[in-house]
């Protein structure tokens, strides 16, 4: 499939549509799925979601440039990204944005580092490519560690390996996720400490998810010379802003780990860093590390199911966000409609006993996200 895609000439009437994602190994991961009416004005998909202005048959609130018919696009579309200075300009996997390359400056694996620790692997030049691609295997060729698209921004270490011999192979691709060129080879890790991985001053932060929240993990050796610790969050890996502070708990020189959680990261992406505040007044930074989190669908449910006079709506997936519920009848005619500046974790109250007996549909939508529809039936006596 590409990034988005349209059917287009349908007559009015109900469609059941149903949309899956899969891993890498052909496995479910969730689903989408629901009743929807085409109907409008004509006929129109689109009367009801911003018109359609430049004719492409994607609707306004879905389209990157509603008056450009060529987008969006399939990744890979030949495009002009205004930038005399590059060639090769293709739309990228958005579907929307065209970039080029500027000439001779394409992605070199020389660029890409490889190097063991005392229990860990660590991989450089991870931003020598618009993808990289970095996979581990053990000696039993059991993948370990695998980022695609998503690896850190400049390195990544991969810690706690016991003592043994690790498959490691980093791919370069273009931004249409094309290979360019790879590095592999067999890298020996001695562990010094059994299982435990030693941990040095400029490697011990890490992050990973645990639900809806992310656990943060970091250790250091140097607390005769520290003050204390902060985490720093960032939405786009730029600006960042404080998100924990943390009084250290002691003072040896041995290495001595923490662990704390952000329990309400933002949809998408969430970057995180660490900054050691020292006695002297310098700061010192940590790698960025980064985690993504993908509407949770499944979270939004309507009951009961049918309704008589009155119905609630479960959107404890959007809570805290600026969040707008929309009912909508099968001929595309706003029934119902409520705004939170802050969805709430309880479920909200529909009032639907002026509804005539049928089915309808419910969209939740935020700023940061994709609107998600689920199916009302109203009955009547």
């Amino acid at each position: 499939c590409n990034a988005m895609e349209v059917v287009n000439g349908l007559v009015e009437g109900n469609y059941y549509v149903k949309v899956t994602y899969y891993d890498a190994y052909w496995n479910p991961v969730c689903t989408v799925e629901g009743t929807y009416a085409v109907t409008g004005s004509g006929g129109d998909p689109c009367t009801n979601w911003g018109g359609d202005a430049d004719g492409d048959g994607v609707c306004a609130d879905q389209d990157c440039d509603d008056n450009d018919p060529n987008l969006p696009a399939p990744a890979g579309t030949s495009c002009d990204d205004g930038d005399p200075n590059t060639t090769n300009d293709v739309i990228l996997a958005d579907g929307c944005t065209c970039e080029g390359t500027v000439p001779g400056s394409g992605p070199d694996c020389a660029n890409i580092g490889i190097t063991t620790g005392d229990g860990s692997i660590t991989v450089t030049g991870l931003d020598g490519a618009p993808i990289t691609q970095v996979q581990v295997f053990d000696k039993f060729w059991v993948e370990i560690f695998n980022c695609s698209g998503d690896c850190p921004p400049v390195s990544v270490v991969i810690d706690m390996l016991e003592t043994n011999p690790y498959y490691v192979k980093v791919t370069y691709f273009d931004a249409t996720w094309a290979p360019v060129c790879h590095v592999d080879g067999i890298y020996s890790v001695v562990n010094s400490g059994g299982n435990q991985a030693s941990y040095s001053v400029t490697n011990e932060f890490f992050i990973q998810k645990n639900g809806r929240a992310v656990d943060i993990v970091w250790g250091t050796n140097q607390h005769p010379t520290i003050d204390h610790f902060v985490i720093e969050r960032s939405s786009n890996g730029r600006q960042f802003e404080m998100l924990l502070s943390v009084e250290k708990e002691y003072d040896g020189l041995a290495t001595h780990f923490y662990q704390d959680q952000d329990a309400k990261p933002n949809e998408g992406w969430n970057y995180y860093r660490l900054k050691k505040i020292m006695i002297d007044g310098s700061e010192q930074y940590s790698e960025v590390r980064k985690v993504q989190f993908i509407a949770a669908f499944e979270q939004i449910m309507v009951f009961p199911n049918p309704s008589l006079d009155e119905a609630f709506l479960h959107i404890k997936a959007f809570e805290g966000m600026p969040t707008t519920v929309h009912v909508y009848d099968n001929f595309g005619r706003l029934m119902i409609s409520k705004e939170f500046e802050e969805a709430p974790a309880t479920p909200v109250r529909m009032d639907v006993s002026s509804l005539i007996g049928g089915t309808y549909h419910v969209s939740v939508k935020t700023p940061t996200r994709k609107m998600v529809t689920a199916k009302l039936v109203v009955v009547r006596d």
